[in-house]
């Protein structure tokens, strides 16, 4: 059983209480016991070895459970994960990739997140190793990444409204023809 501060994280001391409890050979379970200072949308990480599980704050009900003892893994990992963005895609069998804009979850936030993955059976060649820089521009060919633009232009009008908005500055526009165009918009 160990109780120990997390460093390197901003804001109040955040301490993680957590019990390791052998079950015999084949395994053993850690179970947070307390924490504080800890929001509840964030995700607890532990690695013990080479194996990490991860579970949300606001559903540590049960142990996690690894495969090896605490003799086999020496040292433990802990991480505090919040989350940043988030976006949904529904599967289609006719793709394997996908490419998403994540919506912030701090709405005042103006990050741009994307996110491309692709989706294989298990012992298909892979596409290729990922990169941090190329967004989901680099996914595809360019018709694709422009269809991808054009899909991404359209969500964001129609999430503010302003397409039907721009097409009444429009209509009245052409309607009242006033002098000074700029002035009247």
């Amino acid at each position: 059983r160990f109780c120990s501060p997390l460093r390197g994280i901003s804001g109040p001391l955040l301490c993680l209480c957590t019990a390791v409890v052998a079950s015999g050979m084949a395994g053993m379970e850690v179970e947070v016991l307390r924490y504080h200072g800890i929001p509840e949308t964030s995700v607890i990480s532990i690695r013990a070895g080479s194996t990490r599980r991860q579970v949300n704050v606001s559903s540590l009900d049960r142990p996690l459970k690894f495969p090896g003892g605490p003799e086999q893994c020496g040292t433990f990992k802990v991480d505090v994960l919040d989350l940043l963005g988030s976006a949904r895609v529904a599967f289609d069998p006719s793709e394997s990739e996908y490419c998403l804009s994540l919506d912030p979850a701090d709405e005042s936030s103006q990050r741009v997140m994307e996110v491309a993955f692709s989706i294989r059976r298990q012992g298909e060649p892979r596409r290729g190793g990922y990169t941090s820089d190329e967004g989901c521009a680099g996914t595809g060919d360019e018709h694709s990444s422009d269809e991808r633009r054009e899909l991404n232009a359209r969500e964001y009008l129609e999430k503010h409204g302003l397409t039907n908005f721009m097409q009444f500055l429009m209509q009245s526009l052409m309607k009242d023809k006033p002098a000074d165009p700029y002035a009247f918009l």
